[in-house]
């Protein structure tokens, strides 16, 4: 069962997302938020910094399983215009690391390397070796990740935000069950 998403939603969760997976991605997105943020002091941020921190880790949490549905996928695969829009908006890392104090050659670094990254796995749609550098591209990113001086919550922001954008957005996950004979996974 599927629900006929309004259209100024349907670059969040695509044109008609199944309800169970809706509830599973604000679930995620709310839960991964608020532990990822538990250990950072509101009074030291300010209310108003400390939601948008939240809301930004909130989003890329609920991303990192909304892009790996079928309906968010199918949508951005139609649509590759929009996919392009979709990197070019991503500055979540940046505004976050700002909000948290972080911002420096580390957080900017690791948002180069996925939107970069990101762009490069995107430009291989269609090919049988982009799921391949997709993860390739995840696995360097989160060594990356790991080494750089982050506090443990831009550390594990920066992690889901490689997923989000770099493997579960960049790569078209479904392209086999739609019938694409240019799947990411088959052959050419």
């Amino acid at each position: 069962m599927s629900w006929r998403a309004p259209a100024f939603l349907h670059d969040v969760v695509g044109e008609a997302p199944e309800p169970r997976e809706l509830v599973i991605v604000g679930l995620v997105g709310i839960g991964v938020a608020s532990l990822l943020l538990a250990g950072e002091p509101v009074h030291e941020l300010g209310l108003a910094s400390w939601l948008l921190a939240w809301l930004l880790v909130a989003d890329i949490a609920a991303g990192c399983v909304a892009n790996f549905t079928r309906s968010t996928n199918d949508y951005y695969a139609a649509r590759p215009g929009h996919r392009r829009v979709f990197l070019a908006i991503h500055v979540h890392l940046l505004v976050l690391g700002w909000l948290l104090g972080e911002l420096g050659a580390s957080v900017v670094g690791l948002w180069v390397y996925v939107i970069v990254g990101a762009a490069i796995v995107n430009a291989l749609a269609g090919r049988p070796r982009q799921v391949f550098v997709a993860g390739v591209v995840l696995a360097l990113g989160l060594v990356a990740v790991l080494l750089a001086p982050l506090s443990p919550t831009m550390r594990g922001a920066a992690a889901l935000f490689l997923v989000k954008v770099a493997y579960a957005f960049a790569v078209d996950h479904h392209a086999q069950a739609r019938g694409d004979p240019r799947g990411s996974h088959g052959s050419r």
